[in-house]
């Protein structure tokens, strides 16, 4: 197409521009971020200032951080409308970010539910794009904190991902979406269907296969399935030296706690060191907040209350900042920095967090939740108030 128009034509802009949906559409952020940036610079070239074409280059290269924490931007969508309907999909998408740099979230439920309901008006309810959108939708809820709405958003991506097309990567996403987040609720039987399910439909980036081969393997252990944990964990241990530390970690942990659940003490002890060994290798606050909350209980198990104190307190930070504070992540660190400081002796301050986790809970998880029971086993621990 360059030999004909030239290289710096609008037509390369817009087969750049489709070049760099592609690239985002399979998780390569970073790839596509040079490729919108060159969309953009031909675009202006062309292009009056405000430009609907400007503007969604815009939106597209807004999206291509190089750790994106969750889909804000619908540009996915604007390649199947034109028009006007383009139009309204790109002023959803602007009012949506502007939502999500402010921590509304939600406003920014709101947005992408207009959105859902354009859509579904458009094109149907099994259009490929709606399992995307809903999809989509379920991972804003569950990052906003609103569990409810996330997992009814998860589960009609199943359904309608299964009837549509049972090997999409979109059904993939929102199998291993919905089934880590109902296994954090201790629906383990359901999380179990759904974790095999995206395994075996077959992941594109090695660490999501990790994570929810991992999540399986807690999955089987917690159900007293512990030799199907461990045959399932055989790939990733004849992988052991090309796992990145973290992986490593969070691999020893689980293989050493079956090892002991199945009355192997040496072999779990041997686990244990290397989950240790793994876990201090990895600098403070180079990981997201869940796995360094994960470091956090491995280096406890280690006693090696000093690094489990930083990667805590990290984890606990980080949280706050990207979450609302009523959020049930938020919960999670604070449980995990409470057990570190009761262990360190500081049970003023623990029993403090302790308290604040149980009470976002409460407000925010069912009843049922096992979490639920996890953080007033926490609080039991701690002496009675006088």
């Amino acid at each position: 197409r360059s030999e004909l128009f030239g290289a710096d034509s609008a037509a390369v802009a817009d087969v750049e521009f489709h070049r760099g949906i592609l690239q985002l559409n399979e998780r390569r952020p970073l790839e596509a971020k040079a490729t919108f940036e060159r969309v953009l610079k031909i675009r202006k070239e062309h292009l009056e200032t405000g430009h609907r074409q400007i503007l969604i280059a815009e939106l597209a290269l807004l999206q291509c951080g190089p750790i994106p924490d969750f889909t804000d931007l619908p540009i996915q969508y604007l390649t199947e409308f034109g028009g006007d309907k383009a139009g309204k999909v790109l002023a959803l998408g602007w009012k949506i970010l502007s939502a999500k740099k402010r921590q509304d979230y939600g406003e920014v439920l709101i947005e992408y539910q207009k959105l859902l309901e354009f859509l579904q008006a458009e094109l149907g309810d099994y259009h490929p794009l709606m399992i995307l959108a809903l999809g989509d939708y379920a991972d804003i809820a569950f990052k906003a904190g609103d569990y409810l709405k996330g997992r009814t958003a998860a589960a009609q991506a199943i359904t309608r991902g299964r009837m549509l097309a049972p090997q999409h990567p979109q059904l993939r996403d929102a199998l291993h979406r919905y089934g880590t987040e109902i296994h954090n609720s201790g629906e383990y039987t359901e999380a179990e269907n759904c974790l095999r399910e995206a395994i075996t439909i077959g992941f594109d980036r090695p660490e999501a296969l990790y994570d929810s081969t991992l999540t399986l393997m807690e999955n089987l252990q917690l159900q007293g399935k512990s030799q199907a944990a461990l045959d399932l964990s055989e790939p990733l241990v004849d992988a052991f030296e090309e796992l990145s530390p973290y992986y490593q970690a969070r691999l020893s942990q689980i293989e050493s706690e079956l090892m002991e659940s199945s009355g192997r003490s040496d072999a779990a002890a041997q686990w244990r060191d290397r989950a240790y060994q793994a876990a201090k290798s990895i600098a403070v606050g180079s990981v997201d907040p869940i796995a360094m909350g994960r470091l956090s209980r491995i280096l406890l198990d280690a006693e090696d209350l000093s690094a489990a104190y930083d990667f805590s307190k990290a984890a606990l930070e980080r949280a706050q900042e990207v979450h609302p504070q009523d959020h049930p992540r938020i919960a999670d660190q604070m449980v995990i920095r409470s057990e570190v400081l009761y262990q360190m002796g500081q049970i003023e301050e623990g029993k403090r967090l302790a308290e604040q986790a149980l009470r976002i809970r409460e407000n925010k998880l069912p009843s049922e939740d096992v979490r639920l029971e996890e953080v007033r086993a926490l609080m039991a621990r701690f002496p009675a108030d006088r």
